[in-house]
Parts: structure tokens; C-alpha cells; sequence
């Protein structure tokens, strides 16, 4: 700061009614109250430049919660989708366990009831899965040329929906009926 010799005084500088003192490496500004006496110090220009402690502290505290906020929602957005497959999976299973188990019963009505060959429909649990029976007579031969008689193929299929895609599955039994 260039000030005029005729306003420096006994190794002070003055300055539009302010003392300059060096201060360390920065300057200190000293301004002068007329009413109180009292001077208060303002930081020098170099100074007034750094960052101070608090305004550090207060930058990385907001930077960890950004920090802090983005692994939550990485870890939220995951765990929806661990959920949504879990749902998923458990959806699948509890459908092709109920198939199964109603093939199983639909089957063994079959072999205990009076069948006759063609297709039909079958009515089974809340109808989200819809079972068909179809029943052919067999005609197989023995080692010696017999023909084997009253022997029914019974083939039960399932189709549903499920996930959006459609499913299906179906089982097969041979039944002697005399």
C-alpha cells in the first residue's frame, strides 16, 4: 500500500484515519473510534482471502451430508430392488408349488374316476390358473403281438400369468380302467 511519507509516524502508517502496524505476516487495520477511544482490528486484505476455521468446518460437514445422503439412497434404491425380486421369487414359487400340488390332486382323481377319452376344462382353486385334462386310449402291444386294452393316457395342463410372461406346465399318468 503506497501511503505518503508525511503521514507516517514513528514506524506506523497511517492511512485515512487508520493505523497500519505489521502484524506477523498480515497486516492488522486498525481503525480509530472517536467516540469510545477504543480501536477495533479488522483482518488485512491478505487476510480477508483464507477461509476461515468455522466456514471449513461448516463445507465439510455439508459434504458428508451429501456424502451421507447419496449412500442412503444407493443403499434405499437397492434394497427396494432386493425387495421387489424377493416379491417376485416368492410370487413364482407359491404359484408353481400350488400347479404342482393341484396336477398331483388332479391326476389322482383321475385314476380312481370313470374317464373317457377327449378334453375338458377343469375348475380348480380361484381361477387364476386354468387346468385342462385330456384323456387318449392307448393301444400298446405286448413282446408277442397282444394288444393291451383299457389303458388311458391322462396328460393335466396348467397356463397362468405370472410376472407379465405366461406360464404353463403339465403332468402325465397311465391308467389301467377295466
Amino acid at each position: 500500500m503506497n501511503v505518503p511519507l508525511s503521514h507516517r509516524c514513528f514506524g506506523l502508517r497511517r492511512h485515512a484515519g487508520a493505523l497500519l502496524r505489521p502484524d506477523g505476516p498480515s497486516l492488522r487495520l486498525q481503525l480509530r473510534r472517536s467516540v469510545t477511544g477504543r480501536t477495533h482490528s479488522l483482518e488485512g486484505r491478505r487476510e480477508n482471502r483464507r477461509i476461515s476455521g468455522s466456514a471449513v468446518q461448516r463445507a465439510f460437514v455439508l459434504w458428508e451430508m451429501m456424502l451421507a445422503l447419496m449412500i442412503f439412497s444407493v443403499v434405499a434404491v437397492s434394497l427396494t430392488t432386493a425387495l421387489h425380486q424377493t416379491i417376485d421369487s416368492a410370487t413364482f414359487l407359491r404359484d408353481e408349488s400350488q400347479v404342482r400340488h393341484d396336477l398331483e390332486n388332479i391326476l389322482a382323481e383321475s385314476a380312481v374316476s370313470k374317464l373317457k377319452p377327449g378334453k375338458d376344462d377343469l375348475h380348480v382353486g380361484d381361477g387364476r390358473i386354468q387346468y385342462e385334462r385330456e384323456v387318449t386310449r392307448l393301444q400298446p402291444r405286448t413282446e408277442r403281438g397282444e394288444l393291451l386294452s383299457n389303458l388311458l393316457q391322462v396328460t393335466v395342463r396348467a397356463a397362468w400369468q405370472s410376472q407379465g410372461k405366461s406360464r404353463s406346465s403339465q403332468a402325465q399318468v397311465v391308467v389301467y380302467q377295466p
